[in-house]
C-alpha cells in the first residue's frame, strides 16, 4: 500500500469521525428552535479543521505527483539520449559504408618502376574503377637524376584523362646503364595528383624502386623472346615450303 493511499484513507477516515462527533455534539447541545445563523457558524467551526486535513493531504499528493513526474521525465530524457546515440552510432556506421563504397568506386592512380631484363621503365597505371582526371606524378629524385635524358618518358609525368586499367609507360634508362652506376638500385617518392569527375582531389605519395644489384647478369628477354619467335617462323615458313615442293612435284609427275 503506497503512502498515497494511506493519507487517503486516513483523510476519510478522519473527516468521517470528525462529521460524525460534529453531528453528535449537535443534536446534544440543542434542544430548540436554532437560528440559521447558528448553524453556519458552527457548520463552519466544524469544516475548517477538515479543510486544513485535506489542504495537507492535498499537498503531499502533489509533491508524490510532482515526484512521479520528474522521475518519468527523467527516464523519457534518458531514453531520448539513448535514442540520440542509437541514431549517432547508425549515422557513423552509413558514413563508413559511404566512404567503404566511394573508396571501392573511386580513382586509384599509382606509379612504379618495370624492367623487362633491358630497360627499365616507369608506369602509372589507374587501378580504380573511375576515370581519373588531371593526371600529374612527380618524383623525387627526378627520374633526369635515375635515368637518361635522352628517353622519352616524360608522357607518364602528366595525362588529362586515364579511364580504369589505362597504363602508360615510359622507358627511363637501362640495366646495363643502372648496373654501372654505384647505387645500381632506384629509389626515388612518387606524388600522384590527380581527380575524380565529380571533382573529388587526390594526392598520395609513397616509395617506388626497384632493386638491381651489380653481380646481377641480366638476359635480354626481349631478345630471347625474339630469337623463339624467329625460330618458330622459319620453322612454319620451312613446312609450307616442304609442301609447296611436294605439290610442285605431284604436278611434274602428272605431266
Amino acid at each position: 500500500m503506497t503512502r498515497s493511499s494511506v493519507r487517503l484513507a486516513a483523510g476519510v477516515i478522519f473527516t468521517t469521525v470528525w462529521l460524525g462527533l460534529a453531528a453528535v455534539i449537535w443534536f446534544n447541545i440543542q434542544s430548540g428552535p436554532v437560528k440559521l445563523s447558528v448553524v453556519g457558524d458552527y457548520v463552519a467551526g466544524m469544516v475548517a479543521p477538515l479543510a486544513f486535513v485535506w489542504f495537507i493531504i492535498a499537498y503531499f499528493q502533489q509533491g508524490e505527483e510532482l515526484k512521479r513526474n520528474t522521475e518519468a521525465l527523467s527516464k523519457q530524457q534518458k531514453e531520448m539520449q539513448y535514442q540520440a546515440e542509437l541514431l549517432g552510432d547508425q549515422a557513423s556506421a552509413l558514413r563508413h559504408a559511404a566512404d567503404a563504397l566511394t573508396e571501392h568506386v573511386r580513382p586509384y592512380v599509382v606509379a612504379s618502376f618495370e624492367t623487362d631484363g633491358v630497360s627499365i621503365h616507369a608506369v602509372v597505371k589507374n587501378c580504380g574503377a573511375r576515370a581519373a582526371l588531371n593526371v600529374e606524378v612527380e618524383f623525387d629524385p627526378e627520374l633526369d637524376k635515375i635515368g637518361d635524358s635522352r628517353f622519352e618518358y616524360r608522357n607518364v609525368l602528366q595525362q588529362s584523362f586515364m579511364p580504369p586499367g589505362r597504363e602508360v609507360r615510359g622507358m627511363v634508362t637501362t640495366t646495363v646503364y643502372r648496373l654501372d652506376q654505384e647505387e645500381p638500385s632506384v629509389r626515388t617518392i612518387a606524388t600522384v595528383s590527380y581527380k575524380d569527375a565529380d571533382g573529388k582531389k587526390y594526392r598520395e605519395s609513397y616509395s617506388v624502386g626497384l632493386t638491381l644489384m651489380k653481380h646481377q647478369m641480366m638476359q635480354p628477354k626481349s631478345v630471347s623472346t625474339l630469337l623463339n619467335e624467329m625460330s618458330k617462323t622459319l620453322k612454319e615458313t620451312n613446312k609450307q615450303l616442304g609442301k609447296l615442293h611436294d605439290a610442285a612435284m605431284n604436278l611434274n609427275g602428272k605431266h
